[in-house]
C-alpha cells in the first residue's frame, strides 16, 4: 500500500479584483506529470497560458503556469493536484490560499 500524499506547505498569495494573478508550479511534463486545477469558487476564473516549447521540457522540471482572476474580494483556498492524467494516483498536493482585495 502506498503512503498517503502529504500536501506541500500552502502558498499564501494576494490578488486584486479584476487583476490576473500568476501562479507557477514546478511540473515534470516530460514524464506526464501535470498540475490539475481544483473546482473554482464562484467569481474565480482560471486560464492556463501555453507552456514552453516541447524542446524546453525535455527531461527536466518546467513551471506550469496558471492565471487566476477574481471578481469579488474575499479569501479562498484551492488545492492543485499533480498527477499523470491517465492514472488515478495523486503524486503531490499544493494548497494555495488567496486573499483578494479591491
Amino acid at each position: 500500500m502506498k503512503p498517503p500524499v502529504v500536501p506541500s506547505p500552502p502558498l499564501s498569495l494576494e490578488a486584486r479584483v479584476g487583476q490576473p494573478l500568476a501562479l507557477a508550479l514546478p511540473a515534470l511534463r516530460s514524464a506526464g506529470q501535470v498540475w490539475q486545477a481544483p473546482p473554482l469558487p464562484p467569481g474565480c476564473t482560471l486560464r492556463e497560458p501555453p507552456g514552453p516549447p516541447p524542446a524546453a521540457q525535455t527531461g527536466g522540471v518546467v513551471d506550469q503556469c496558471f492565471e487566476l482572476c477574481f471578481s469579488d474580494p474575499g479569501e479562498c483556498a484551492l488545492t492543485f493536484t499533480l498527477r499523470r492524467p491517465w492514472r488515478p494516483e495523486v503524486l503531490a498536493l499544493q494548497p494555495v490560499r488567496v486573499r483578494v482585495t479591491r
